[in-house]
């Protein structure tokens, strides 16, 4: 589980956070998954779309 620390550090160093998601996810698509959400391709609208309903946003 990511802790206060990583949460800062992935906000301050988009692009290393990336590069840590790519090298350590099993996740088949996360380099297009974290280029679009992390490094802003995506519009507000769309991450909200997308995380919200994770915290009961809509």
């Amino acid at each position: 589980m990511m802790d206060e620390l990583d949460r800062v550090a992935v906000l301050s160093d988009i692009p290393t956070a990336i590069t840590r998601l790519v090298r350590e996810s099993a996740y088949p698509e996360i380099a297009d998954w974290a280029a679009y959400f992390l490094d802003a391709r995506a519009s507000d609208t769309e991450a909200l779309e997308t995380f919200g309903p994770r915290d009961g946003r809509r």
